[in-house]
């Protein structure tokens, strides 16, 4: 040992040097694991609601267009549903009141015509009724182009509740 150097005072540097990278690393660990609630928050929030817009977007220019190319709604819609089912089952950040109300709203949501692998439906009058009343809906609920999007979770939370309370279920489809 080295100029009075005993085992004991390097079992001591050893401790304090492994304390403050404990108090450094304790903090990165914590802040790491609110980034990612955040991110995955995030990648929920754009990927379902840009899908939402989309929607309401393509059925507003469907009507419009006397529904000459209705594939882009259904397909759409499948987005829509794969995304929040993917969201649903990924997001570990969602409270169980948040969840209950997505689940909630994709169950709505399935009852519209929607791509299946290799099914396209063939929309009946009622059903392009019913996505044009869903149109206004959306757009209503603020998830319609030209309206500010939700900066939070809960912002977008609160819109999708207010469209699952104003879809009727179940849908008319029959003409």
């Amino acid at each position: 040992m080295k100029g009075g150097e005993t085992l004991g005072d390097k079992q001591r540097l050893i401790f304090r040097v492994s304390l403050a990278l404990n108090a450094l690393l304790i903090p990165l660990v914590i802040w790491g694991h609110f980034k990612m609630n955040y991110v995955n928050d995030q990648l929920f929030l754009k990927e379902v609601e840009y899908n939402l817009i989309e929607l309401e977007d393509l059925i507003t220019k469907q009507s419009h267009d006397n529904w000459t190319n209705a594939n882009l709604v259904t397909t759409e819609f499948r987005n829509v549903l794969n995304s929040m089912g993917y969201g649903m089952r990924t997001n570990q950040t969602l409270t169980e009141d948040n969840s209950v109300i997505l689940y909630k709203l994709y169950e709505k949501l399935k009852q519209y015509p929607h791509e299946q692998k290799d099914n396209h439906p063939v929309l009946t009058d009622q059903d392009k009724k019913n996505f044009e009343e869903l149109q206004e809906i959306l757009h209503d609920v603020g998830l319609g182009l030209n309206v500010k999007g939700s900066d939070d979770m809960e912002s977008f939370i609160n819109r999708a509740a207010e469209l699952e309370k104003r879809i009727r279920a179940p849908l008319n489809h029959t003409d």
